[in-house]
């Protein structure tokens, strides 16, 4: 305690005043003894630390003695998940979410945005209500879910002047999960970020426009990618195609860096799948060793199958990849090898010099009898479709989370399911069944082919 906070005993003369009595030096004597014995004692007092005192016991210190006693200091505040989100702080939010590296570009780095105007106050508004939502380990109720599509509506309804409140969101780089899987039906957005994409695809305008290729060419999220890729080619087909290409490329890197943590990486794939060409396939390649099962269901589901000259080699040199994923290059070749020539004449050589394992025969022979393998939910679909077909399956790899679907027949990704083989299709797979069975004299290669044939549908007479 400071000095200034300590007074004398009580009723204590100064040791150094000068005597005001006549009395005699013996009283004198005395008085002096007194008075060393209470500086002793209030020395004492003073310098013996004070006990501990109960925090929620203690009384408030008042007047003069309030000002000299430091407060304790207050537990430090729980670090809220993301730092940088404003008061009152959305809950539930990622920690960060993936940005890519800024690239190196001639193009002028894009303007920065207005301060928001007062027409931008409602969405504003509605965006932080949604970022407020006390969500449930199950995700949003029905009530809630209600509420993120209204919201959502009215910020699009405001049209062009929503756009800035959307942006001031987006450049946070924060998102809000809704516990909303992908793909089922009516489910909503799974996040506030992906709603807001979406409404600026409904919104339409060129400013909105810009702001989805903004978004575009920072965000490492596969999903948002692939939604905005989406969007953007429904808005302006092929125009901006290449940077759709370029951001799933950095971000399949970054994910192979292990920068964007266990997701799903199946939304970038199909972006190559559907708008890359032959420039990909060294992409695809390089992706084989973490994705294989992604990596060449792509490379066989290129456009007019460009993938297919490298699906042949990894067929063919299959020792390049582990034990464990070897056979599945084998079945995607059997998939395609009815409608690419190269692909059948590569199958039957590999049969012909016995360089197919036992083991991947049963994987030709259920690709052959029509069994069709496809990268899972349709992420540049509307409504994330989910394959529809015959004896639909699931399949989930641990390695590299990959969750892909396969149809024991064509596959489709609409609600009336798939119309069938046409009679050529079936002729063309017995044909290549029987050129198989013609080279093979191997009695597992044998027996798996023949169960494959007897399983494919007769032709209509």
């Amino acid at each position: 305690m400071n000095s200034n906070s300590q007074r004398p005993g009580a009723g204590g003369p100064k040791t150094n005043a000068p005597e005001t009595t006549g009395r005699s030096p013996t009283f004198a004597l005395v008085m002096l003894g007194v008075v060393a014995v209470g500086v002793i004692i209030a020395y004492q007092h003073f310098t013996k630390p004070p006990p501990p005192a109960a925090p929620s016991t203690a009384a408030p210190a008042s007047g003069e003695d309030a000002a000299s006693v430091k407060p304790l200091p207050a537990p430090a505040a729980q670090e809220p998940e993301v730092a940088s989100m404003p008061e009152p702080p959305a809950v539930q939010v990622p920690a960060k979410h993936p940005a890519r590296p800024p690239r190196s570009s001639t193009s002028p780095p894009p303007a920065p945005a207005p301060p928001l105007g007062p027409e931008s106050a409602p969405s504003q508004q509605l965006i932080a209500g949604l970022t407020q939502l006390k969500l449930s380990d199950t995700g949003l109720t029905a009530e809630q879910a209600q509420m993120v599509s209204d919201s959502l509506k009215q910020i699009v309804a405001q049209g062009g002047a929503a756009v800035p409140a959307i942006r001031e969101f987006l450049e946070r780089n924060q998102d809000l999960s809704f516990g909303t899987p992908a793909g089922r039906p009516g489910a909503g957005p799974s996040s506030l970020r992906l709603g807001l994409i979406d409404a600026l695809a409904q919104i339409g305008s060129d400013e909105a426009l810009g702001l989805s290729r903004q978004v575009l060419q920072t965000t490492a999220d596969p999903l948002e990618i692939a939604r905005l890729t989406r969007n953007l080619e429904q808005q302006a087909p092929g125009q901006f195609r290449e940077e759709a290409l370029a951001a799933a490329r950095e971000a399949l890197a970054q994910a192979a860096q292990g920068q964007l943590g266990n997701r799903d990486v199946a939304p970038l794939f199909q972006v190559l799948q559907a708008y890359g060409d032959a420039s990909v396939v060294s992409d695809l390649v390089t992706s084989t060793p973490r994705w294989n099962y992604y990596a060449t269901m792509t490379l066989a589901n290129l456009p007019e199958g460009q993938g297919v000259p490298t699906l042949i080699q990894l067929a063919q040199n299959t020792g390049e990849i582990t034990s464990t994923k070897a056979n599945f290059p084998l079945q995607m070749l059997a998939q395609v090898a009815p409608q690419f020539p190269e692909a059948q004449a590569a199958l039957l050589e590999q049969a012909r010099a016995n360089r197919i394992p036992d083991s991947a025969w049963t994987g030709i022979a259920i690709a052959l009898a029509g069994d069709q393998f496809q990268l899972g939910y349709q992420y540049l679909d509307s409504n994330f479709a989910v394959p529809q077909g015959p004896g639909l399956k699931t399949y989930h790899i641990v390695a590299g989370n990959q969750n892909y679907f396969s149809t024991a027949g064509p596959m489709t990704f609409t609600k009336g399911g798939p119309a069938g083989w046409s009679d050529e299709q079936i002729a063309a797979r017995q044909t290549l069944i029987d050129q198989l069975l013609a080279v093979n004299s191997n009695p597992t290669a044998v027996q798996a082919l023949q169960r494959a044939r007897n399983s494919l549908p007769q032709p209509k007479p």
